[in-house]
């Protein structure tokens, strides 16, 4: 019987670009009304600083979406970072992982043997479902962190790590 190979990627989320596309959007918007009705003591700081902040999020956004991620071949990973630079390991280099909050969003962050960290995913990613119950099917320990998460990921997560696995022989008596 032919395995299948394990091959997967864990993406960003289809909503970093849209929000992007919105900020820049919005700070384009209130610059053309700016311009099409210019008063006497508008402008300035005020206006220019959060409009360059707002194209500058926007655009971070799409850079995020469209280098941000994770390949999964085998036994071998290849995390990706925002500026495109490559951090590769394999399974056997993953000492623990921690699944918790940080930043303002629910993330899972890998560790290597010695501790040091290796990456941190979004659990809102495209693919982190199958990442995740990859890191469980190979026996990588999972530590909480004791940082709060959201109601729906702590449901997520509780969820897949009560599932147990099952052999295909198994799966009649089940």
């Amino acid at each position: 019987m032919e395995q299948e190979k394990i091959q997967f990627q864990v993406k960003e989320n289809r909503a970093e670009p849209v929000c992007g596309m919105l900020a820049i959007g919005v700070a384009v918007f209130i610059f053309i009304m700016w311009l099409r009705h210019p008063s006497g003591r508008g402008g300035g700081l005020l206006l220019f600083v959060p409009l360059i902040f707002m194209i500058t999020v926007g655009l971070l956004a799409f850079v995020d979406y469209f280098h941000r991620k994770l390949l999964v071949d085998e036994m071998n990973i290849c995390y990706v970072n925002i500026f495109g630079k490559e951090k590769r390991f394999t399974l056997d280099e993953i000492g623990f992982c921690k699944v918790g909050a940080g930043g303002g969003q629910d993330v899972l962050v890998l560790y290597d043997l010695l501790g040091g960290k290796l990456c941190k995913l979004g659990t809102d990613m495209r693919g982190f479902a199958q990442f995740h119950q990859y890191l469980l099917d190979n026996r990588v320990r999972v530590e909480w962190s004791g940082k709060r998460m959201s109601g729906q990921a702590m449901h997520w997560v509780d969820a897949v790590q009560g599932e147990s696995a099952v052999c295909e022989e198994e799966i009649r008596k089940c």
